[in-house]
């Protein structure tokens, strides 16, 4: 049971990393345009308030980028840790649900197996490696065109 105990903190680990990241793309996007526009000698060309309005510009995004990431920023529960880990394990039929669940009523001999046969399942839970899903809200790949215009 220790054994998956740490697996359930590693799976609420991994689901937050990944919240984490798409939380975080908007701010990083709105930093690397800055990066790009303050890189290419633009500000250099404009006059002093046309400067001034697009530093504002980037300052109002980068602030609703923290906002809107904060606000879809939540902390992953043990049920989705479980879920996680029976998914990455190709589990079906939610054995560690299963492990904590009480018989109703009938024979305490069949549930008893039926748990022990929940156990065994459960022998070799994966996390697996964390996947934010970046391409799915990005399916123009901008992130790669930013990337390049950034290096």
């Amino acid at each position: 049971m220790r054994d998956l105990a740490l697996k359930r903190r590693l799976a609420r680990l991994a689901l937050w990393w990944e919240g984490a990241w798409l939380a975080a793309w908007p701010v990083l996007a709105v930093l690397g345009l800055f990066l790009v526009f303050a890189w290419s000698g633009l500000p250099a060309l404009l006059p002093g308030w046309t400067h001034l309005l697009v530093l504002l510009g980037f300052a109002a995004g980068l602030v609703l980028a923290l906002r809107v990431g904060w606000r879809g920023l939540r902390r992953p529960g043990a049920a989705q840790a479980d879920r996680r880990l029976e998914a990455e394990s190709g589990l079906r039929h939610r054995p560690l649900a299963a492990l904590e669940d009480r018989a109703a009523g009938g024979d305490p001999g069949l549930w008893a197996a039926h748990q022990e046969r929940m156990r065994a399942r459960i022998g070799r839970l994966r996390v697996g490696w964390p996947r934010p899903g970046l391409a799915a809200r990005d399916q123009r790949a901008l992130r790669a065109g930013l990337g390049v215009a950034v290096l």
